[in-house]
Protein backbone atom coordinates (compact mmCIF):
# COMPACT_ATOMS: atom_id res chain seq x y z
CA UNK A 1 0.00 0.00 0.00
CA UNK A 2 1.92 3.56 -1.45
CA UNK A 3 0.29 6.18 0.26
CA UNK A 4 1.72 9.47 -0.92
CA UNK A 5 0.36 13.10 0.76
CA UNK A 6 -0.80 15.92 -1.77
CA UNK A 7 -2.05 18.99 0.23
CA UNK A 8 -1.58 21.96 -0.57
CA UNK A 9 -1.64 25.39 0.78
CA UNK A 10 -5.16 27.01 1.06
CA UNK A 11 -5.34 30.16 -1.08
CA UNK A 12 -5.90 33.26 1.36
CA UNK A 13 -8.06 36.05 0.40
CA UNK A 14 -7.68 39.71 1.53
CA UNK A 15 -10.05 41.24 4.18
CA UNK A 16 -11.50 37.40 5.09
CA UNK A 17 -9.49 36.86 8.25
CA UNK A 18 -11.77 34.49 9.47
CA UNK A 19 -12.82 32.83 6.60
CA UNK A 20 -8.66 32.43 6.50
CA UNK A 21 -8.05 30.81 9.48
CA UNK A 22 -11.17 28.26 8.67
CA UNK A 23 -8.97 27.74 5.91
CA UNK A 24 -5.90 27.36 7.41
CA UNK A 25 -7.07 25.16 10.53
CA UNK A 26 -9.16 22.55 8.20
CA UNK A 27 -6.03 22.31 6.44
CA UNK A 28 -3.74 21.74 9.43
CA UNK A 29 -6.78 19.26 10.79
CA UNK A 30 -7.01 17.18 7.03
CA UNK A 31 -2.64 16.75 7.16
CA UNK A 32 -3.20 15.69 10.84
CA UNK A 33 -5.88 12.95 9.85
CA UNK A 34 -3.20 12.21 6.90
CA UNK A 35 -0.15 12.04 8.88
CA UNK A 36 -2.55 9.77 11.66
CA UNK A 37 -3.66 7.42 9.15
CA UNK A 38 -0.23 6.99 7.22
CA UNK A 39 1.44 6.07 10.66
CA UNK A 40 -1.39 3.73 11.61
CA UNK A 41 -0.71 2.10 8.13
CA UNK A 42 2.93 1.59 8.15
CA UNK A 43 4.21 -1.94 6.19
CA UNK A 44 6.98 -3.51 4.25
CA UNK A 45 5.20 -2.02 1.02
CA UNK A 46 5.43 1.50 2.43
CA UNK A 47 9.23 1.60 1.78
CA UNK A 48 11.80 1.31 -0.45
CA UNK A 49 13.69 -2.19 0.69
CA UNK A 50 16.90 -0.38 -0.35
CA UNK A 51 16.79 2.75 0.85
CA UNK A 52 15.38 0.99 3.99
CA UNK A 53 18.30 -1.39 4.35
CA UNK A 54 20.65 1.77 4.01
CA UNK A 55 18.93 3.88 6.19
CA UNK A 56 18.76 1.07 9.23
CA UNK A 57 22.83 0.33 8.60
CA UNK A 58 23.49 4.10 9.67
CA UNK A 59 21.57 3.94 12.53
CA UNK A 60 24.76 3.28 14.65
CA UNK A 61 25.32 4.41 17.92
CA UNK A 62 27.99 6.73 16.04
CA UNK A 63 26.20 8.20 12.50
CA UNK A 64 23.07 9.50 12.45
CA UNK A 65 22.73 10.24 8.73
CA UNK A 66 24.90 13.66 9.15
CA UNK A 67 27.19 11.65 12.01
CA UNK A 68 26.50 14.23 14.69
CA UNK A 69 25.24 11.92 17.40
CA UNK A 70 28.84 11.15 18.64
CA UNK A 71 29.80 8.33 21.06
CA UNK A 72 26.37 8.22 22.38
CA UNK A 73 26.94 11.38 23.42
CA UNK A 74 22.81 13.45 24.33
CA UNK A 75 24.34 16.30 23.02
CA UNK A 76 23.87 16.73 18.99
CA UNK A 77 24.70 19.36 16.51
CA UNK A 78 22.40 19.80 13.79
CA UNK A 79 20.18 17.00 11.98
CA UNK A 80 19.61 17.60 8.43
CA UNK A 81 16.45 16.76 6.49
CA UNK A 82 16.85 15.55 2.67
CA UNK A 83 15.85 19.40 1.57
CA UNK A 84 18.22 21.34 3.39
CA UNK A 85 15.58 22.18 6.37
CA UNK A 86 17.11 22.04 9.68
CA UNK A 87 15.59 21.20 13.15
CA UNK A 88 17.55 20.47 16.02
CA UNK A 89 16.49 17.34 18.39
CA UNK A 90 14.81 19.73 20.09
CA UNK A 91 12.51 20.57 17.34
CA UNK A 92 12.85 24.36 18.01
CA UNK A 93 12.94 25.24 14.20
CA UNK A 94 10.39 24.11 11.30
CA UNK A 95 10.67 25.28 7.96
CA UNK A 96 8.59 23.79 5.08
CA UNK A 97 10.57 25.47 2.64
CA UNK A 98 11.71 23.74 -0.62
CA UNK A 99 14.01 25.74 -2.41
CA UNK A 100 16.14 22.93 -2.71
CA UNK A 101 13.28 20.91 -4.36
CA UNK A 102 12.84 24.14 -6.63
CA UNK A 103 16.47 24.28 -7.66
CA UNK A 104 17.17 20.57 -8.53
CA UNK A 105 13.78 21.10 -10.76
CA UNK A 106 14.83 24.43 -12.07
CA UNK A 107 11.59 25.67 -10.70
CA UNK A 108 11.10 29.31 -10.81
CA UNK A 109 7.72 29.66 -9.24
CA UNK A 110 7.19 30.94 -5.56
CA UNK A 111 8.09 29.42 -2.85
CA UNK A 112 5.17 29.12 -0.21
CA UNK A 113 5.52 27.49 3.22
CA UNK A 114 5.19 27.93 6.51
CA UNK A 115 8.27 28.78 9.04
CA UNK A 116 8.01 27.71 12.96
CA UNK A 117 10.55 29.23 15.40
CA UNK A 118 10.19 30.13 19.53
CA UNK A 119 6.59 31.52 19.80
CA UNK A 120 5.51 32.40 16.38
CA UNK A 121 4.12 30.59 12.98
CA UNK A 122 4.61 32.56 9.88
CA UNK A 123 3.68 31.71 6.43
CA UNK A 124 5.74 32.84 3.44
CA UNK A 125 5.73 33.18 0.06
CA UNK A 126 9.54 33.90 -1.18
CA UNK A 127 10.39 35.14 -5.02
CA UNK A 128 13.36 34.45 -7.17
CA UNK A 129 15.55 37.10 -7.25
CA UNK A 130 15.92 38.00 -10.84
CA UNK A 131 18.65 39.85 -13.09
CA UNK A 132 18.68 40.46 -16.76
CA UNK A 133 16.09 37.79 -17.18
CA UNK A 134 18.04 35.08 -15.07
CA UNK A 135 17.15 33.67 -11.51
CA UNK A 136 20.23 34.79 -9.38
CA UNK A 137 21.89 31.80 -7.22
CA UNK A 138 23.69 31.45 -3.61
CA UNK A 139 25.13 28.53 -1.59
CA UNK A 140 22.34 27.15 0.46
CA UNK A 141 23.52 28.29 4.46
CA UNK A 142 21.94 26.80 7.61
CA UNK A 143 19.85 29.44 10.05
CA UNK A 144 23.61 29.72 12.00
CA UNK A 145 25.08 30.74 8.44
CA UNK A 146 27.35 27.97 7.78
CA UNK A 147 27.56 26.62 3.94
CA UNK A 148 26.05 23.23 3.08
CA UNK A 149 27.41 20.37 0.88
CA UNK A 150 26.66 17.48 -0.85
CA UNK A 151 28.00 14.43 -0.33
CA UNK A 152 29.15 13.67 -3.56
CA UNK A 153 28.67 15.02 -7.00
CA UNK A 154 25.21 15.41 -8.29
CA UNK A 155 25.96 17.20 -11.52
CA UNK A 156 24.30 13.67 -13.37
CA UNK A 157 22.11 12.77 -10.87
CA UNK A 158 18.88 11.59 -11.52
CA UNK A 159 16.21 13.97 -9.72
CA UNK A 160 13.30 11.81 -8.51
CA UNK A 161 10.62 13.46 -6.11
CA UNK A 162 12.78 17.10 -6.05
CA UNK A 163 15.79 14.66 -4.92
CA UNK A 164 19.21 13.48 -6.39
CA UNK A 165 20.22 9.90 -6.33
CA UNK A 166 23.55 8.67 -8.01
CA UNK A 167 23.66 5.30 -8.81
CA UNK A 168 20.26 4.49 -7.27
CA UNK A 169 20.83 6.15 -3.95
CA UNK A 170 19.60 9.57 -2.25
CA UNK A 171 22.59 12.04 -1.77
CA UNK A 172 22.28 14.14 1.05
CA UNK A 173 23.87 17.22 2.70
CA UNK A 174 25.51 18.10 5.70
CA UNK A 175 28.27 20.43 7.10
CA UNK A 176 30.93 18.62 5.75
CA UNK A 177 33.06 20.32 3.36
CA UNK A 178 33.07 18.81 -0.14
CA UNK A 179 33.87 19.92 -3.70
CA UNK A 180 29.60 20.48 -4.28
CA UNK A 181 28.35 23.28 -2.67
CA UNK A 182 24.49 23.05 -2.75
CA UNK A 183 22.93 25.91 -4.39
CA UNK A 184 19.47 27.53 -4.42
CA UNK A 185 18.10 30.01 -6.33
CA UNK A 186 18.40 33.61 -4.19
CA UNK A 187 14.75 34.63 -2.77
CA UNK A 188 12.93 37.65 -1.68
CA UNK A 189 10.63 36.27 1.45
CA UNK A 190 7.11 38.25 2.26
CA UNK A 191 5.41 37.21 5.92
CA UNK A 192 1.70 36.92 4.61
CA UNK A 193 0.66 36.19 7.79
CA UNK A 194 2.32 35.73 11.29
CA UNK A 195 0.64 34.24 14.13
CA UNK A 196 2.27 35.22 17.87
CA UNK A 197 1.66 36.71 21.15
CA UNK A 198 1.81 40.28 22.45
CA UNK A 199 1.98 40.89 26.09
CA UNK A 200 -0.43 43.48 27.12
CA UNK A 201 -1.30 44.79 30.74
CA UNK A 202 1.25 41.70 31.96
CA UNK A 203 -0.48 39.00 29.61
CA UNK A 204 0.43 37.44 26.56
CA UNK A 205 -2.31 38.09 24.01
CA UNK A 206 -2.42 36.34 20.81
CA UNK A 207 -1.84 38.45 17.45
CA UNK A 208 -2.40 37.91 13.99
CA UNK A 209 -0.39 40.16 11.58
CA UNK A 210 -1.28 40.03 7.72
CA UNK A 211 1.97 41.07 5.39
CA UNK A 212 2.74 44.39 7.31
CA UNK A 213 -0.52 45.08 8.10
CA UNK A 214 -1.66 44.04 11.44
CA UNK A 215 -5.02 42.78 11.87
CA UNK A 216 -7.46 44.46 13.45
CA UNK A 217 -9.77 43.83 16.32
CA UNK A 218 -12.27 44.84 14.13
CA UNK A 219 -12.02 42.30 11.95
CA UNK A 220 -12.58 39.74 14.25
CA UNK A 221 -15.97 38.77 15.70
CA UNK A 222 -17.10 36.57 18.29
CA UNK A 223 -21.05 35.54 18.27
CA UNK A 224 -21.10 38.39 15.71
CA UNK A 225 -19.46 40.88 17.90
CA UNK A 226 -16.19 42.26 17.15
CA UNK A 227 -13.52 41.71 19.30
CA UNK A 228 -12.85 45.70 18.63
CA UNK A 229 -16.71 46.46 20.01
CA UNK A 230 -16.08 43.68 22.81
CA UNK A 231 -12.69 45.54 23.98
CA UNK A 232 -14.61 48.96 24.12
CA UNK A 233 -17.56 47.69 26.36
CA UNK A 234 -15.14 46.10 28.73
CA UNK A 235 -12.94 49.27 29.28
CA UNK A 236 -16.43 51.23 29.32
CA UNK A 237 -17.53 48.28 31.76
CA UNK A 238 -13.86 48.64 33.89
CA UNK A 239 -14.46 52.28 34.32
CA UNK A 240 -17.88 52.09 35.42
CA UNK A 241 -16.81 49.63 37.69
CA UNK A 242 -14.09 51.94 38.84
CA UNK A 243 -16.17 54.38 39.46
CA UNK A 244 -18.91 52.49 41.45
CA UNK A 245 -15.87 51.51 43.51
CA UNK A 246 -15.28 55.05 44.14
CA UNK A 247 -18.97 55.64 44.69
CA UNK A 248 -18.97 53.05 47.07
CA UNK A 249 -15.95 53.92 48.84
CA UNK A 250 -17.40 57.54 49.41
CA UNK A 251 -20.75 56.06 50.91
CA UNK A 252 -19.36 53.75 53.33
CA UNK A 253 -17.26 56.53 54.51
CA UNK A 254 -20.79 58.60 54.88
CA UNK A 255 -22.44 55.61 55.97
CA UNK A 256 -19.80 55.62 58.37
CA UNK A 257 -20.02 59.30 59.66
CA UNK A 258 -23.46 59.00 59.88
CA UNK A 259 -23.65 56.41 62.51
CA UNK A 260 -21.03 57.78 64.53
CA UNK A 261 -23.65 60.40 64.41
CA UNK A 262 -26.01 58.57 65.07
CA UNK A 263 -24.59 57.00 67.88
CA UNK A 264 -24.01 60.39 69.10
CA UNK A 265 -27.22 61.50 68.72
CA UNK A 266 -28.69 58.56 70.61
CA UNK A 267 -26.59 59.58 73.47
CA UNK A 268 -28.23 62.58 73.68
CA UNK A 269 -31.00 61.45 73.60
CA UNK A 270 -30.48 58.75 76.44
CA UNK A 271 -29.27 61.91 78.79
CA UNK A 272 -32.28 63.67 77.65
CA UNK A 273 -34.56 60.65 78.76
CA UNK A 274 -33.09 59.93 81.76
CA UNK A 275 -33.25 63.53 82.84
CA UNK A 276 -36.64 63.83 81.58
CA UNK A 277 -37.23 60.82 83.92
CA UNK A 278 -35.91 62.30 86.66
CA UNK A 279 -38.20 65.25 86.45
CA UNK A 280 -41.27 63.62 86.06
CA UNK A 281 -40.62 61.43 89.08
CA UNK A 282 -42.33 63.00 92.00
CA UNK A 283 -40.36 63.31 95.39
CA UNK A 284 -41.02 60.96 98.12
CA UNK A 285 -41.93 62.99 101.18
CA UNK A 286 -39.82 62.68 103.90
CA UNK A 287 -41.19 61.42 107.78
CA UNK A 288 -40.82 63.43 110.91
Amino acid sequence: MATFMQEKMPKMLPNDTEGNMRKLYKYIESLNEQLTYLFGNLGGDNFNTQEMTNFVANLGATNIITQTIISNSVVTKSLYAERGDIAQLTVDWLSTSKKVMKYLNKDTTNDDYIEIHEQGIELKSASVVMSAGQPLTEVLLDRNGNALYWQKDITYAEIIDGFPYVNGKQVYMDNEVTDYPVKVYQYKATTKMLIDFEMKNGVNVPKITMGNVAVTDSDVTVNGASVADIATRLTAAEQKNAEMQTTIGTLTKDIDAAEATIGTMQAAIDALTARVTALETPETPTET
